[in-house]
Order: structure tokens, then sequence, then C-alpha cells
């Protein structure tokens, strides 16, 4: 670990973290033909036999009369764009969307609770050094093009995203948001090396790096500056400009416009917050277990963070740690992979730097804006709404130690398959119908790729669930059991190679509304909401590796649940989010009843097997 981070080591040229990002392969634009076969294999497993009738018959005749219309320009499009889909990705999906930021946040709780940094009071400033000097040698590991390149099935995966994990931040604009990006490479030059720190509503600014040597920060070094700012700090808790962040976002966009024209103060002291590093915040709440942790993450004190950054870290008052992101600029398992990190590097910070630690306190600066009563009136406009939707939001994290990867590599299943088709059993036991499903799948093997939707709501999953629900010999249970996750297996291969359906949709659809053409049947056709499509999946999910660090979002949907769950050898880690303002949903329930599921399957499968189809 300590040579991943050594920023000396000189590597061939073609090892270096972004070397393989420019010369990846083109995103594919898959077929008519795939794309609504796909989409019906997804719509039989939800729809009633009249329903589906009727939606194939819309989908033949877009496929057969219409779909050229609109592939023939997709298609002119990926011969022009090495990937057809990214600018319209970044825009549709993120950046025109005009919601708080919030509803779209990824929250991870550090897993240090059960890897040797249990909660305890005393512990937030020696812990938060560390993990800022961790953080730091994380970036300066990016910058040095040291970080090892992620490789799957032996071909490279596009690191561009993680160009966006610090010195990042979404600007609000009126339409759409952009984004501003100040990292680069030593190669591409310098990088501000500056953090904000939240403590008590207030804003501070100090450096990562000594202003002399170029070196980071020792933990001893960040430790007295952030004690420095703990004394000093007025016990009063001032109203933050940062609840403006909350607002919906043309509002937002007004409201920095304005802030902007009040002075010059107001304009350098954003600058200063959207060209940081990230955002470190010291919170003085007292979180208990995973769960309350995870809330933190996801709606703890708006005052306290700058939702528009690329990288928010929070350590509680007693030692708790959490991070959150703003989706937009890359995928929360990139976050993931840094805590996992984290999780290592702490244990070596704790060993390199030994107490009692005293060193010279670095420069601090406060950040203080210029207010006038129009934007104190945004601010509580921005806190109403950030309490609106923090009051309606239910989150659980559990884990469970009875099952992980080394058990389910016995049972000879794959160990994400297992879950989507546990996750699907319990939704079904809960609500007794099956739910569609959204699961991430990777496209980073492709130039500039992301993700694309995995469908794992199959025919052959309801089939299983139905049989298992009713009763069903264990080895007949089996046998669907074990074609249900080859279906998964399948399918997921598919959707990593950008062969699934739903991006493809999204492509067609928006080819048509920027055409001016009218809006084909399938996109209208009551069956494409019920499916999941256009963002309606009643379970959001996502599988964030075999880590022991996880996180989640909020659900898509009213009735929905988000589901996020790591697979480490000895335990899965599950989160659940939903709405209180939904009676159906309960996230304690789904999760006790999701590892009741779990142990139930186990079981089953361990019975001995004659015949698997």
């Amino acid at each position: 670990m300590e040579d991943l981070f050594n920023i000396k080591k000189k590597l061939p040229k073609d090892k270096r973290t972004f070397y393989w990002d420019d010369k990846l392969p083109s995103l594919p634009l898959p077929s008519v033909h795939g794309t609504i076969k796909k989409y019906l294999d997804s719509c039989k497993a939800i729809l009633t036999d009249e329903e589906y009738e009727q939606t194939e018959k819309i989908c033949m005749d877009f496929s057969e009369n219409d779909a050229m219309d609109f592939q023939l320009p997709l298609m002119h499009k990926a011969t022009k764009e090495r990937n057809w889909l990214a600018k319209w990705w970044d825009e549709y999906a993120y950046l025109k969307v005009r919601s708080p930021i919030m509803y779209y946040y990824f929250a991870g709780p550090s897993p240090f609770l059960h890897d040797g940094w249990s909660l305890q009071e005393g512990t937030q400033l020696e812990r938060s050094a560390i993990v800022l000097y961790n953080v730091m040698q994380f970036w300066l590991a990016l910058k040095h093009e040291v970080y090892p390149q992620h490789i799957l099935k032996d071909k490279n995966m596009t690191m561009r995203q993680f160009r966006y994990m610090f010195n990042t931040c979404r600007i609000p604009k009126q339409g759409q948001d952009d984004i501003y990006h100040s990292f680069k490479t030593v190669s591409e030059g310098e990088s501000p090396t500056h953090i904000i720190v939240f403590f008590r509503n207030r804003m501070y600014k100090m450096q990562g790096l000594n202003a002399d040597s170029g070196d980071i920060l020792t933990p001893p070094e960040f430790y007295a500056i952030l004690k420095s700012i703990v004394d000093n700090a007025p016990k009063s808790y001032d109203a933050s400009i940062s609840a403006l962040t909350c607002l919906e976002r043309d509002s937002w966009a007004d409201a920095r416009e304005h802030m902007i024209s009040i002075s010059d103060v107001n304009k350098e002291n954003l600058y200063n917050i959207e060209s940081a590093l990230l955002c470190f915040c010291l919170d003085e709440s007292k979180p208990q277990n995973y769960t309350d942790l995870y809330s933190l993450g996801l709606r703890g004190p708006c005052a306290n963070r700058w939702n528009d950054k690329s990288f928010n870290y929070t350590c509680s008052a007693n030692g708790g740690l959490v991070a959150t992101c703003d989706h937009s600029p890359y995928e929360a398992l990139i976050l993931t992979i840094f805590v996992q990190h984290a999780s290592s590097l702490m244990k070596m910070a704790e060993k390199e730097f030994q107490k009692p630690w005293n060193a010279k306190v670095g420069g601090v600066e406060e950040l203080v804006f210029d207010f006038d009563d129009k934007l104190q009136d945004w601010m509580r406009r921005g806190l109403t709404e950030y309490n609106k939707f923090a009051s309606n939001l239910q989150v659980t994290m559990k884990l469970h130690t009875e099952i992980g990867k080394s058990a389910m590599r016995d049972l000879k299943v794959h160990p994400d398959g297992f879950m989507q088709i546990c996750i699907q059993l319990t939704y079904m036991k809960l609500y007794g119908k099956p739910a569609p499903t959204y699961e991430t799948a990777t496209t980073r093997g492709y130039y500039n790729g992301r993700t694309e939707t995995v469908r794992t709501c199959t025919p052959e999953v309801v089939d299983f669930c139905r049989s298992f629900i009713n009763g069903t010999a264990a080895l007949d249970c089996q046998a669907l059991f074990y074609k249900a996750h080859d279906k998964f297996v399948w399918l997921m291969e598919e959707c990593k190679k950008g062969f699934g359906c739903d991006r493809h949709l999204m492509g067609m659809s928006l080819q048509a509304m920027e055409s001016g053409e009218k809006i084909p049947e399938i996109f209208t056709d009551p069956a494409f909401h019920k499916t999941g499509g256009g963002g309606n999946f009643v379970l959001s999910s996502s599988f964030t590796g075999y880590y022991d660090a996880t996180g989640g979002v909020a659900p898509m949907v009213e009735n929905g649940y988000g589901i996020f769950y790591c697979i480490n050898n000895d335990r899965i880690t599950v989160t659940a989010s939903a709405w209180n303002s939904c009676r159906s949903t309960d996230t304690e329930q789904f999760i006790a009843a999701l590892l009741l599921t779990i142990s139930q399957v186990q079981d089953m499968l361990k019975t001995p097997l004659t015949s698997k189809l």
C-alpha cells in the first residue's frame, strides 16, 4: 500500500493512471432489434398478459416503421463522437435536472467501525487529521499518475472519473448547470491545494501542502490547524450560505449571481469553495451506529457542507466518518474505492505518526460573506427545502455476517446475482408483486464510459420468486434459481459491453425530441413508465464491489427503495432508503426481511442437487 502512493516511483508511460483514457474503444451503438428484445423481456416480468400484448404491438410497430428514423441519426452521431451518449448523459441525467441536488446525492460511511475505529468521543480531531493526510496522499497519487490503472478481464478501463473527484464543483446556471473543474496532473499544470473546513456553519480555508517544501502536511500539522479552528470558533451558530445549495437549481443560479453582485469578497469566497480539493466537515452530532452515520451523510445538517462539491468528507464528534458527493461528474463507486484505500492508509498513518502531536499551526482564513435581505430570504428558502427533504427520508444500514463472497462462491453463484435475486424475492414476499429494478453496470471499458442499466427483474427471476413463495420443492426451486442466476450473469455482461436497452432508448427519445419529431408511442405507452423507463424504477440498486465500503442514494420514486450493498469475504453490508411520505415502505422492515431471505435462499441452495437446468 505504501508503494501504491509513492509519487517518486518511475512508471512506464503506458502504466500511468490516465494513459489509456484517450485510447479506449468507442462506445458501441446497439441494434434496434437487440434493444427492443431486451426491453420487451423486462416488460414481460412486470406487465399483465393484456398489457404485455399491447406493448409488444407498439414495440413491433416502432421497430418495423419508425425506429430507423432515429437510429440512422444516432449511427451518424456515433461516427462523429467516440461516445455518442456522453454529452446527452451529462446534460439530461444531471445538469438539466432542476430539482434540488440532494435528491441525487450519494453518501457512504467509512467502514472503520468494524475495522479499528469504533465510535469514541474525543477522537474527532485526531481521526480527521489522519483522514486529511490520506486524502492528500490519494490526490497526489492521481496528480503524479502513479495510482494504478483499473483493469477488468485484461482490458483497461477509463480512469477519467477520478479526475473529477477533487477540485471539482457543480455550478448552478439557468436551464443547465456547469461543472467547474481545476484538477490537473503534474504534466498538465498546477492545481489548487487548499481545503475548505466547515465547523458550526462557518467555513475556513487551509492548505493541504507545506508552502515551502511542497510536501503533504503531516497528521500532527493537520491536527494543529483543526484544533485551532475548533478552539477559536464562536459558540453560536450563524445562518450559513451553504443553505443556498439546497435550492431548486434555477433559484440557486439566481441567488449565486446576486451574491457575486453584492461584493468581490463573495466572488472570491465562491471561487475558494468551488476550486478546493474537497470540503471537510467537522460535525457535532454523535451517531451511534452505521445507520446514524449513513443518515448523517444523506440528511445531515445542510449548513455544514457544500452540496455542489464533488467530495464532502464529514467527521462526527465521536469520530465517525462519512463521505458524500454530487453524483454529476463521477459514479459513486469512485468514492467507494477511495474510502476503501483510506481504510488501509489509516492504519499506516497511525503507526507512522505517534502521539503526542505537537506542530506549528498553519495559516487559516475564515470565509466571511456579505449578505443582504434578498440573499437571506433565499437562504431561508434553501433551508426549508432541505428540511422538507431530510424529514421525508428514512435510511437503514446493516451488516450481515452469516454469508459473504466465500460462501457464495462455494454455492457456485455470482455474489451480485445472488443478491439481486434475494432483493427481488424480498420485495415480492412483502408486496406480492415484482418490482421494476435498476442495477448499475459499468461501461468504463469504453471511451468516457459511465453506466448502463441492468433490468434485473427478469421473467426467470419472477418465476423463481413465485415458486419459492408458493413452497415449491427445494430441488425445483434450485433449478429455477440457477436459471434466473444465469440470465442475470448474461444480462450484466451484455450491459457492460454497452448492449443494454435503457441508454439506447434514451438516445432515440432524445433524438426525437431534439429534432422536433413526434415522440414515438413506445415512450408514451404506460408500460414504459410502469417498467421503470424514464427513471421510474421501484428498486434502485447498486453493487459497490467486494469492498468494506458502501453507501447509497435516495429512491427514484415515492413508493420505491434505494438498495446498495457491498460483499466482503465474510459479510454483506446493505443500505436502504425510502420516503416517509409513502406509508407502504419501511427500510427497517425491508432490510430485516432481506437478511432473512438471504439465509433462506442460502439454505435452499445447500440442499443436495441432482439436476440443474
